[in-house]
């Protein structure tokens, strides 16, 4: 199989549901951060698409200490994930991520395009010898690689909504209290939910040089807006979009040029 030049990125349901033919190859990361030198590995997938090529790699297998299954979005190395896939020849991904709905009329299953983004967490994503010094984010998303998506969605017969920041309140193993949720409304205008993951990845994605899209999948409503949030309502509205995400991704990678 050639090398492709896109990814997917995303977490165990979409590995087990979307893809025809995978091998399992592993991807190495080489980079020096903070006066370190780091190499490390990661599994992916190389995989096949309506014959069309592309890497998966599920992020919950890449973690910062090595000893885990499956790491939470805190204890993910975005870096080694990122620079690997760099150094993997990656020009385009494509991001699947859950996040909680800030939209009444946004309810779990929503599927959501990625527009801007706010990061109140600010994880570390120095590179000393990679990439650029200071990373534009005045565009943190694609806007042609977000469009093809929306025109292959369309396609596919799958309503998706755009417009939307995805904003980064928490870093730990918890979800945002209804105060916190009321602070990112004041502070933010216009349509927003709030995730872990995609903000990260955006800015690494400026970093380096590569365009990423963001397919963002509402799980459940944010603190404060329904009854309590635990992992059965967050799994069961990710269930619920799999099979649309699944027709998305299939279609988009079909029609998208090399």
């Amino acid at each position: 199989m050639d090398s492709p030049a896109i990814a997917i990125i995303g977490g165990s349901g979409i590995e087990k549901e979307m893809f025809e033919m995978s091998h399992d190859i592993e991807i190495k990361a080489s980079y020096k951060s903070h006066s370190k030198q780091i190499s490390k590995s990661f599994p992916a997938k190389e995989v096949s698409i309506d014959g069309r090529q592309a890497l998966f790699v599920n992020r919950y297998k890449v973690g910062l200490l090595p000893g885990k299954e499956k790491y939470h979005p805190h204890e993910i190395d975005y870096k080694t994930l990122f620079v690997g896939l760099y150094q993997a020849g990656i020009k385009k991904i494509i991001s699947i991520s859950k996040v909680g709905s800030m939209e009444k009329e946004w309810a779990p299953g929503t599927i959501i395009l990625l527009t801007d983004c706010v990061d109140l967490v600010n994880r570390d994503i120095t590179l000393d010898d990679l990439g650029i010094d200071v990373a534009d984010m005045s565009v943190p998303f694609s806007p042609e690689l977000s469009e093809i998506i929306k025109k292959n969605a369309d396609k596919a017969g799958v309503k998706i909504v755009t417009g939307c920041t995805h904003v980064v309140m928490v870093d730990g193993s918890r979800l945002e209290t209804p105060a916190e949720i009321q602070m990112i409304r004041n502070l933010v205008k216009g349509k927003a939910v709030v995730g872990m993951i995609a903000s990260t990845e955006a800015q690494l994605s400026k970093v380096l040089g590569i365009e990423i899209a963001a397919l963002v999948i509402a799980t459940n409503y944010a603190a404060g807006m329904r009854s309590e949030i635990n992992k059965s309502i967050i799994e069961g509205g990710f269930e619920k979009a799999l099979p649309q995400i699944t027709k998305i991704i299939r279609s988009t990678i079909k029609n998208l040029s090399a």
